[in-house]
C-alpha cells in the first residue's frame, strides 16, 4: 500500500495565506479589524475603558479612541503603548501602530 504524504512542500499555502492575500490586495483587512475590534473592544481593552469610549476608528494603522471622561482619557494618553499591545496581541499580528486618544 503506498503511503500518503500529508505534509506541503514549500511552494503550497494554506487556504487561509490565500485569502489574506487577497483580502489585503482589496484593501479589506483594515474594516474587518475595525468591526472585530467594535465587538470584541471589551475584551481587549477591558470593562472599565469600554464603558467610555464613544467611538474606535482604524485607519492605516492608527487607531483612533474617543474617551468620554477627560480623566480616564488622560491615563490613557500614558498607556498608549499597553492598549497598542494589547490590540496587537489580540490579532496576532501587528495591526495597529500608533494610538490616538481624543
Amino acid at each position: 500500500m503506498a503511503r500518503v504524504n500529508n505534509s506541503r512542500t514549500r511552494n503550497q499555502t494554506t487556504l487561509q495565506d490565500v485569502v489574506e492575500k487577497i483580502m489585503e490586495s482589496y484593501g479589506l483587512n483594515e474594516g474587518l479589524y475595525q468591526h472585530t475590534m467594535h465587538e470584541e473592544w471589551k475584551e481587549i481593552v477591558g470593562e472599565t475603558i469600554a464603558k467610555y469610549t464613544s467611538d474606535i476608528k482604524l485607519k492605516d494603522k492608527r487607531l483612533t479612541i474617543k474617551i468620554e471622561s477627560s480623566v480616564l482619557k488622560h491615563e490613557l494618553i500614558y498607556r498608549r503603548d499597553s492598549i497598542k499591545k494589547s490590540v496587537n496581541e489580540h490579532f496576532s499580528r501587528e495591526v495597529v501602530t500608533e494610538v490616538v486618544i481624543r
